[in-house]
């Protein structure tokens, strides 16, 4: 397991135990609750301030996912499912659109002209130079055959 995920477990862990009574703990299937014990970080010390609500938390994107999921699977109606598949949609939708504004820039934009000038001038220069020792060769071998014909 990752670092971030084992420390995603831990966090969830400690989440479920304080915030949830023991009978919504228990509506957990004990396999979940001995998967995230077993691929805990021990060594990740997360803390909950008491005086802070859940949502103001300061808790890891993935370990907020997991409770999510968990959410979504144990304790609500069909009807708040969909309600949630649906946000969870929007905000799929939401991050995808920001990753493509993010990354949809001219990753030239940031070089002096001067230096796209000597670019676009360079390939043409050396296609001429190499174009040259082309032919040059090939009229050299053409007039190497010509020679061995007579």
């Amino acid at each position: 397991m990752t670092d971030t995920y084992s420390r995603a477990c831990t966090e969830v862990l400690i989440i479920l135990k304080y915030y949830l009574s023991k009978t919504e703990f228990n509506k957990i299937p004990k396999d979940k609750i001995e998967f995230f014990e077993k691929n805990k970080d021990k060594n990740y010390d997360y803390q909950i301030d008491k005086n802070v609500p859940l949502e103001k938390q300061k808790i890891s994107e993935m370990a907020n996912s997991i409770i999510i999921t968990l959410y979504r699977d144990y304790f609500t109606t069909e009807k708040q499912k969909e309600i949630l598949n649906k946000i969870l949609i929007l905000n799929d939708a939401k991050k995808e659109k920001q990753k493509k504004t993010r990354y949809k820039q001219n990753i030239f934009e940031n070089i002096p002209k001067e230096n796209i000038e000597l670019k676009k001038t360079e390939p043409k220069e050396l296609i001429k130079i190499e174009n040259n020792n082309i032919l040059k060769r090939m009229k050299d071998f053409i007039m190497y055959i010509i020679k061995k014909i007579k």
